[in-house]
């Protein structure tokens, strides 16, 4: 399923924009500070990781995990 589906079931003309577009979302969210200390400190130790691969990929394993919890 691609990530831009629902917005171009809701609303058709968004099809013919989004095929030029690389599609993204914008995400903000208040996170305890210890939390933020954390990442900080993974991102200064990994220079190969960015605020951006670290969110999507906890993201990604949050969602994985709960799917694999939901079918048990």
């Amino acid at each position: 399923m691609d990530c831009n589906q629902l917005e171009r079931c809701i609303n058709p003309a968004l099809a013919v924009a989004a095929e030029d577009e690389t599609p993204f979302v914008s995400l903000e969210s208040e996170i305890p500070e210890v939390l933020f200390t954390a990442m900080k400190g993974f991102i200064g130790a990994n220079p190969n990781w960015d605020q951006y691969q670290l969110m999507s990929s906890a993201l990604a394993r949050f969602l994985f995990q709960n799917a694999v919890a939901k079918e048990l």
